[in-house]
């Protein structure tokens, strides 16, 4: 496993990259019925602002993007 993380002017992204097998055929992240995925996707959306996207490395394995905008200000809880 390796981490790294990548910023722009807008974004920070962090890559966690394995060397397995890579994704099951036909699997979307989006529509994933695993409870700990869902779990994390909706905090990283509703937390952060952010996104999680789960793909096939081009060298294998996969990747997992974590993208979340650099200077947001956070919401007050209500």
């Amino acid at each position: 496993v390796t981490i790294r993380s990548e910023r722009s002017a807008r974004w920070l992204d962090v890559v966690v990259h394995d060397n397995g097998r890579g994704l099951p055929e036909g699997f979307s992240v989006e529509n994933s019925d695993r409870l700990g995925l869902q779990i994390v996707r909706t905090l990283v959306s509703a937390e952060l602002d952010g996104s999680l996207h789960m793909q096939d490395a081009p060298e294998g394995g996969t990747d997992v993007v974590l993208r979340v905008p650099i200077g947001r200000r956070f919401r007050a809880p209500h």
